[in-house]
């Protein structure tokens, strides 16, 4: 279920909410990076690649210190 400011909610289905997460996740303003439970970079983000200055090919796989050293 989603819910609305103004406390309006609506259900969807599957396939409407993957819609609207890959609709969100694209054009998100800000770097979004899902990494596994080993620190892996399994999605990124347009503007993770903006922000980094690399391609997605070039960090999907890699391990996520590649982009934020300890």
């Amino acid at each position: 279920m989603l819910y609305f400011s103004d406390g309006k909610s609506v259900i969807m289905d599957l396939d409407q909410k993957h819609l609207l997460f890959e609709q969100l996740f694209e054009h998100a303003t800000e770097s979004i990076i899902v990494a596994d439970e080993s620190g892996v970079i399994i999605f990124l983000n347009p503007a993770t690649e903006r922000f980094f200055k690399y391609k997605k090919d070039e960090l999907l796989g890699k391990k996520i210190e590649l982009l934020v050293p300890d």
